[in-house]
């Protein structure tokens, strides 16, 4: 996928401080790639006032405009969820190109791929200019001006079964789980089910992994692949997450894979939502 000019969107909480954001513009005219940004991204307006129609309108036109090969959205908090009802999925979907965000922006990554049949990318565009920079941005400039695929190869095991395979949806664990019960949320039938998280002790793990089970999903999943918890592993939790799903699916024949690559930390790869995967 070759990345000449790209748009910068912020469709969940507003970007409170610009330095990151200033930084990012300079690394990206650096590697070559040129961008337009929203005009939206340093919206600090009451939340309560916020012109979520104006913002989806301005995501149309980036996917209309044939001149940006893909959309990225740098947020992430909450808020992400609000801007859907106004979203025109339909118009969209006759414009598909590549939607990135991660965290909050679970929302859309999977209402993307429900609604308009686009595959989306669980990655956050920041990470070039956080810890582990230098990484990031070599695996960026790799995958998308050379176009190998570094930023998509990932190390993981498997903790039950041995091969996995089907189309990839989920994202963020608390975040997907704010889709229940809206046209939004994807199928699960036969799919692999991708959860990561930033924040979650073992009770709010366990309860988001109740809630799926209550959903009555699990049986008809082809997979789980679990990425990084942050709180949950960097406090040694226990019981831990690969014990928590264990428990949860100890009735079900379904392979669980775990990767620590993909998620919040700072040297998280990019995987796809709506793609066909196989490990």
């Amino acid at each position: 996928m070759k990345l000449n000019k790209i748009a910068i969107v912020a469709c969940s909480n507003p970007i409170t401080d610009s330095t990151n954001f200033e930084a990012l513009k300079d690394i990206l005219k650096d590697i070559g790639i040129d961008f337009i940004s929203s005009k939206f991204i340093l919206n600090n307006t009451d939340i309560l006032n916020r012109d979520n129609s104006k913002m989806a309108d301005e995501i149309l036109e980036f996917f209309k405009d044939s001149s940006i090969d893909g959309i990225f959205d740098i947020s992430g908090g909450d808020l992400a969820n609000s801007i859907l009802p106004y979203l025109n999925f339909e118009e969209i979907k006759k414009y598909p190109k590549p939607f990135f965000g991660y965290s909050d922006l679970t929302v859309l990554l999977n209402a993307l791929y429900t609604k308009s049949d686009i595959t989306t990318y669980n990655y956050q565009l920041l990470n070039l200019v956080k810890d582990k920079s230098k990484t990031q941005i070599k695996n960026f400039k790799a995958t998308f001006n050379e176009e190998n695929s570094s930023l998509f190869d990932f190390k993981y095991e498997f903790i039950k079964g041995n091969s996995l395979e089907g189309i990839l949806v989920g994202g963020n664990i608390r975040c997907l789980l704010k889709l229940s019960g809206t046209p939004y949320m994807p199928d699960f039938k036969n799919k692999v089910l991708f959860l990561e998280s930033f924040s979650g002790n073992p009770y709010k793990i366990l309860t988001f992994l109740n809630q799926f089970r209550d959903m009555d999903i699990l049986k008809n999943l082809k997979g789980i692949l679990i990425g990084s918890f942050t709180e949950m592993d960097n406090n040694n939790y226990l019981p831990s997450v690969n014990q928590m799903i264990l428990k949860i699916t100890e009735n079900h024949n379904i392979p669980i894979a775990v990767t620590k690559e993909i998620g919040h930390q700072p040297l998280s790869k990019c995987i796809k939502i709506g793609n066909y995967i196989k490990l």
